[in-house]
Order: C-alpha cells, then sequence, then structure tokens
C-alpha cells in the first residue's frame, strides 16, 4: 500500500517584496476594516490597500482559500506596483476583473508544478 506524502504546515509570510515597496500581510477581522474601505465590501476575504502597502486577509476561512486570497490580493500589489492602472484600459474599471482572470488559475498552477515552481526559484535574479 502506497504512503500518502506527508505536507508541511508553513506558516504564512507576514511580508511580500513587489518592485522596491514591501507590503505587510495581516489576518484580521475584515469587520474592523470595513469603515475603513470605501467600498464597505463585507463578501470580500481579502483586501489590498496600495496607501498603507498593506494586504489584509480574512482569518476564517479555509487554508486553500486563504492561499487562494492571498494570490489574489497579491496579483492586486503587483497591478499597481508595476503600472497596471496606467497602461492597461479601462484602468481601476476592470483591474478587478483582471485579478480574478489570473488568481484562481495562477495558484492553482503553483500548486499542481512545484518542479516548475522548484526550477523558476532556482535561478538567480541578482
Amino acid at each position: 500500500m502506497a504512503k500518502t506524502p506527508k505536507t508541511k504546515t508553513v506558516k504564512p509570510p507576514e511580508w511580500i517584496q513587489v518592485g522596491p515597496v514591501r507590503y505587510e500581510i495581516v489576518h484580521e477581522e475584515l469587520d474592523a476594516r470595513k469603515s475603513y474601505h470605501s467600498n464597505s465590501d463585507v463578501e470580500s476575504l481579502g483586501f489590498f490597500t496600495q496607501g498603507d502597502q498593506k494586504i489584509t486577509i480574512e482569518p476564517n476561512q479555509g487554508e486553500t482559500s486563504k492561499v487562494d486570497t492571498l494570490v489574489h490580493e497579491t496579483l492586486h500589489a503587483i497591478y499597481w506596483q508595476h503600472g497596471g492602472g496606467h497602461i492597461l484600459p479601462h484602468g481601476k474599471k476592470h483591474e478587478e476583473q483582471y485579478v480574478w482572470f489570473f488568481a484562481t488559475a495562477l495558484t492553482d498552477f503553483l500548486q499542481r508544478n512545484p518542479e516548475w515552481v522548484a526550477y523558476v526559484m532556482s535561478v538567480n535574479n541578482d
């Protein structure tokens, strides 16, 4: 009988670096941040705030959902840090559509292709 491989639990990162900007990652109740965000979106599982350089992840969701939410919010950071709001058509109007289009697919791809991730990470980018 084949053994099921053990998965190692890894603590979520406290920050990410996108270009020259370091974004803090916090796991707090989104209700506490609701009034801060103009959209008052209680349905969202995460928020990206460029001005505060912060990604907030709703802690009361499953681990798979947390990972997908973190990738989603990270793509918002990449979008803004690399000029997406200025160079892509319709700017902020379609930002969420761009991010939604890629986030879950990217999460799935990265999780299903650890050898690809290891190869990409093995190349020094200094």
